[in-house]
């Protein structure tokens, strides 16, 4: 009898012992799993920011000619905003892009560090904040493209200002994501 209880404690410590080592190896292979993900996720994003900055570098000086331009003409009483914008080829505005961001922020969040996440989302605000500013720009754009007004052009001039300065901070943000 006392074997029998001896062999039931071996088997049954056998079966425990392959049940810990199977969940160990699971668990790793899981863990090995997201940090793989996790680093195509951060590379995607480092691209996208990448190419975001660059978009941002490239239309700055494009919008700055813009402001310039409705600057010196602000008095011309002849020249329409429609003119300014032909004068300078019309108005540029980068493409912030946050899809691999949006991507990991729905689905594996708590696997990313705090100082990135607080970065992404401040990233994902500050967007928002020029879409916003960008859309108010083009209302405004479309409903007075044939106005000469001082009034109008000062307006304008002061809103692409804003728009220029959102940009420069998203570029801050992308830099401080950057040297993490």
């Amino acid at each position: 009898m006392k074997k029998n209880i001896y062999q039931i404690l071996r088997e049954v410590s056998t079966v425990i012992v392959g049940i810990l080592i199977a969940l160990f190896i699971n668990t790793w292979n899981e863990e090995r799993k997201e940090k793989i993900y996790l680093n195509q996720i951060f590379k995607s994003i480092e691209l996208e920011l990448t190419e975001s900055e660059e978009e941002i570098e490239y239309n700055i000086p494009k919008q700055q000619t813009l402001i310039d331009s409705l600057k010196h003409y602000t008095s011309d009483k002849e020249m329409s905003i429609l003119r300014i914008y032909e004068k300078v080829g019309g108005f540029y505005a980068p493409n912030i892009r946050t899809n691999s961001w949006t991507s990991i922020s729905t689905s594996k969040i708590e696997l990313v560090k705090y100082d990135k996440l607080s970065i992404l989302n401040d990233l994902v605000e500050g967007k928002e904040l020029l879409k916003n500013k960008l859309n108010y720009l083009q209302t405004l754009s479309y409903s007075h493209l044939n106005d000469t007004s001082e009034e109008t052009k000062t307006q304008m001039m002061l809103l692409l200002m804003d728009i220029v300065s959102t940009e420069k901070s998203l570029k801050q943000i992308i830099e401080k994501y950057k040297s993490l």
